[in-house]
Formats: structure tokens, sequence, C-alpha cells
């Protein structure tokens, strides 16, 4: 029974070192699994960083290319801005087009006016001339066919000269008689004569029949500013030796 006993005890312990020896061969395998699982982690730490590399380097590299292109394609709103400078200097060019054309077409017109008035003023003075030319003709003609027409010219300005208006100098120059009352101008004394209501007409001069003379009351009128001067000489000549004598008594 001790023998037996012992036997079993003795393949029990056999059984369990058995057990434990497959037990450390399984812990052996699970080891081995274990380490396996480690060594592909390790590996696959050493193959993603590298591999992480060459997708960040390509990242990188995408990101150039993109970055190239922005850098090349203008922004929308560069590209608006542009286009209206653009529009800008374009009308500003046309504008200064447009003044020069203007200012050409003033210089133009400016220069055709100054012509055409250059030529209206040649034509006027050239017509002016012939008028001129053709009334000294008839002056000469006239004084041909008419011997006292000079001296209607003269008698003329005498009258207006002496007092007469245009319409009284015209009837003198008519050789119609006219009656005035009024004062009378002598260019030779410098001084007006008054006279009463007297009979004026333009008669050929007594000393010189060629010529023309302004006649009151049938006498020269020269001759009669001379006697009114010489009586108002003689008045004012007796007013004056009372007082001089006056005062030489006094004296």
């Amino acid at each position: 029974m001790v023998g037996a006993g012992e036997e079993h005890a003795c393949q029990v312990r056999d059984g369990q070192s058995d057990e434990a020896h497959g037990a450390a061969e399984g812990g052996d395998g699970t080891g081995q699994q274990y380490g396996g699982e480690e060594q592909q982690r390790t590996g696959a730490l050493h193959v993603e960083p590298h591999r992480a590399g060459i997708v960040f380097a390509q990242q990188q590299q995408v990101e150039r290319l993109d970055g190239g292109d922005a850098e090349h394609e203008p922004r929308g709103d560069d590209g608006e801005h542009q286009g209206e400078v653009a529009a800008r200097d374009e009308s500003i060019e046309l504008l200064q087009k447009q003044m020069e054309r203007q200012q050409e077409e003033h210089s133009r017109q400016l220069v055709e006016l100054q012509a055409k008035y250059r030529r209206e003023m040649a034509d006027k003075e050239a017509a002016h001339q012939e008028e001129v030319s053709f009334l000294k003709s008839i002056i000469q003609k006239a004084k041909k066919w008419f011997p006292l027409f000079q001296e209607l010219v003269y008698m003329e300005k005498f009258c207006l000269k002496v007092g007469f208006n245009e319409r009284q100098t015209a009837t003198l120059i008519s050789g119609k008689p006219l009656f005035y009352e009024g004062e009378l101008y002598s260019e030779e004394h410098r001084r007006k004569f008054t006279t009463e209501e007297a009979g004026f007409q333009v008669v050929k001069d007594p000393k010189d029949k060629s010529k023309l003379a302004l006649a009151i009351n049938g006498q020269v009128i020269g001759e009669w500013f001379k006697e009114q001067f010489g009586r108002l000489f003689s008045s004012v000549k007796r007013t004056v030796e009372p007082l001089r004598r006056g005062k030489g008594m006094g004296l």
C-alpha cells in the first residue's frame, strides 16, 4: 500500500512536473508570441516615422506648389483694383486726347477768324479808299462845274461857327434870307455880340466876286463885328476915363 501510494505520489509529481514543464513550455510559447508582437510593434515604429517623413515631405511640396500658384495668381480684390486703375488711366488718356483735339480745333478756328477779320478789314479799307477817291473826283468836278462850290463849303462851316444851327445854315447856304435875333460869335474878336432881329443872307463878297460872304442887313458880317467891337470899346473907354480922372484928383 505504501509503495502504491508512493508510486501514485510520484506519478502525481511527475504529472505536475509534466504540467509544469508544459506550462513552462506554454509560457515559453506565450513569451515567444509576445516577443513577436513586440518586435512587430518596434518594426512598425521604425517604419512609420519613415513613412510619415515621406508624407510630410510630399505635403510640403504640394503646399509649395500651391503657394507658388497663389503668388502668381492675383487675388480677386487685387485684380478688381487693377482693373479700376487701368480703366481710370484709359479715361484720363482719352480726356487728354480730347482736350488736345479741342485745343487744335480752337487754334484752327482762331487762325481762320483772324484771317477772315484781316480780309474783311482789307476789303473795308479798299472800299473806303475807293469811296474817298470817288468823292475827291466829284469835288474836283464840282469845283469846275460850280466855281463857288468850295466857297459854299467854307460858308457852311462859318455859319455854324457864328452861332446858327444846321437848319438855319442850310437856309443861308441855299441863298435864301434868314431873320435872326440873338448872339453871334466873332472868332476875330473872341467874343459874342448881341443883335436884334436882323436879316442875314449869303452873298458874293463885294471886294472879290469869286468868294462868298455872310451879310447882316446888307452889310458884310466881318465889318459889322468891327463896328460892334468899336462901339463896345468906346463905351468902355467912356466909362473908364472918369474913374481915372477921379483917382487923379484924389492924388
